[in-house]
């Protein structure tokens, strides 16, 4: 027996949102000018799964063109974990979002390049309540030069940075410092911690420091070294308390299974809800000045350095880290060899000793014998049943792989010019649910998501035609 209730929010016009009461999304005042240049149109830009505290549903305006001035702020819906409307909110499009690890706070903020010298502005938000603290941190030349990620805890909120900048620097990275800059989630007080990393070496065959994970009150940074034919990789790992001392240290290899050669790839997005990159340690880019054929042009380069060649996550779920990347069957050449024929994982315990490695082929699913070195992404997900996922993405397809935490393949999906739902993957739909959306499969301009939540399924669809925002809920028997 299942429990169906459908929630709708109409979107009154196409600048206006509709929940009980209307809120008007406008540019500015020029809403009939810019309306026909641009054609705004509103869309779900993410679903953040909440577990039994529900879920979030963010939305906003996208432009087809350019627009001066700012944007429209983004809409936050957050729903109850059957699917009813509890709150909304709003935030400008610029802000990250963060959300503390018991999913119980939300961090929206809003950070300047230069955060060493401009403020720092935060929105923190109840998620059971909507109440809302706002501060603002000023710029300090203490926090560091180079921001490298921000994250957060159920205490506290921390902007992780290096002192100088030079974390990419061949040489200049073995004297640069780590900064944990802490701030508490009740009273932001600020508390910066030097961490006393373990010495690297030079060259670009050896990562700086960056946060892979955390545990509680535990965050784990990780330093790369790869060997001369970038078979085989060293991991040295340290776990750093809230207080800024190291609590742990562990150091493994991992070498390619079967004469396989690895191959790079651009790790990309976050794992997690709690943690922002603004960096990563395994590729730069270099700025192109092209004065060819009487005219000037500029482009950015993406350079790959050696530790691009393997990738590492800290599995909370399984107390574990994952270790991940692409494989060819020939050595890896700049010109010529690039393509790839599979990709490896493998898990390893908190004391560096290998629990499974797997390599799983690639070449039946995916044809990449023109892809640049830069054309390929690679992502580790989880699924909703904490199930390992390995997304690949190139020239607008994508290919995901689903793993047991045992590492036996389970699923492969191939999509072009479309997104896999990646939380969902592998999972048997509704049949009650599937034949219900039916009818609005064909919608070009609407939007198809699922979340599972401790007591049943809800399917989020959103129409942008229609002016419609509805959550469907369907209960376990």
């Amino acid at each position: 027996m299942r429990l169906i209730l459908v929630l709708i929010i109409v979107f009154g016009s196409l600048f206006t949102v509709c929940s009980g009461h209307c809120q008007t999304i406008n540019f500015d005042g020029k809403n009939d000018e810019q309306g026909k240049i641009f054609k705004p149109y509103v869309t779900i830009k993410n679903i953040i799964n909440l577990k039994e505290n529900g879920f979030l549903a963010i939305t906003g305006v996208y432009l087809n063109g350019t627009v001066m001035g700012k944007l429209p702020d983004d809409i936050i819906w957050y729903f109850s974990k059957e699917g009813k409307l509890v709150w909304k909110n709003s935030v400008d499009q610029d802000n990250h979002l963060l959300v503390s690890p018991d999913n119980s706070t939300l961090y929206f903020v809003k950070i300047n390049e230069k955060f060493y010298s401009k403020k720092t502005k935060i929105r923190k938000i109840d998620v059971s309540s909507n109440k809302e603290t706002a501060f603002e941190i000023e710029g300090k030349q203490e926090f560091g030069k180079s921001l490298q990620n921000i994250l957060c805890d159920n205490n506290y909120l921390y902007l992780v940075a290096t002192q100088e900048g030079d974390e990419l620097h061949d040489r200049k990275k073995v004297n640069e410092k780590l900064l944990l800059n802490r701030f508490d989630a009740q009273t932001f007080s600020y508390t910066r911690f030097v961490i006393d990393t373990p010495p690297i070496e030079e060259g670009e065959e050896n990562s700086f420091w960056s946060f892979i994970g955390q545990k509680e009150d535990v965050k784990f940074f990780c330093s790369k070294q790869a060997s001369t034919d970038l078979n085989t990789f060293n991991f040295n790992i340290i776990g750093i308390l809230s207080s800024g001392a190291i609590t742990s240290k562990v150091s493994f290899s991992s070498k390619l299974l079967n004469n396989k050669f690895r191959r790079p790839a651009i790790n990309y997005a976050n794992q997690s809800n709690d943690v922002y990159n603004f960096k990563t340690i395994d590729y730069g880019e270099k700025f192109i000045r092209d004065t060819g054929g009487g005219m000037v042009s500029t482009y950015t380069k993406i350079i790959l350095f050696k530790t691009a060649f393997s990738q590492i996550t800290y599995d909370n779920v399984t107390n574990s880290f994952l270790v991940y990347g692409l494989f060819g069957d020939n050595p890896f050449e700049k010109i010529g060899r690039i393509g790839y024929s599979g990709l490896y994982l493998g898990s390893f315990d908190m004391n560096g000793q290998k629990i499974w490695y797997i390599n799983h082929p690639t070449s039946t699913l995916v044809d990449n014998a023109n892809l640049r070195v830069d054309d390929r992404y690679i992502r580790l997900f989880k699924t909703y049943d904490a199930k390992i996922g390995l997304n690949v993405s190139f020239k607008k397809t994508d290919a995901s792989f689903l793993f047991s935490t045992e590492g036996k393949f389970i699923d492969s999906q191939l999509l072009k010019d479309a997104e896999i739902d990646l939380e969902n993957f592998g999972r048997k739909k509704d049949i009650k649910l599937a034949n219900y959306l039916k009818p609005f499969a064909k919608d070009k301009n609407g939007i198809i998501k699922s979340i599972v939540t401790p007591d049943g399924e809800i399917v989020i669809r959103f129409s942008n035609k229609e002016k419609v925002f509805q959550t469907i809920y369907s209960q376990r028997s």
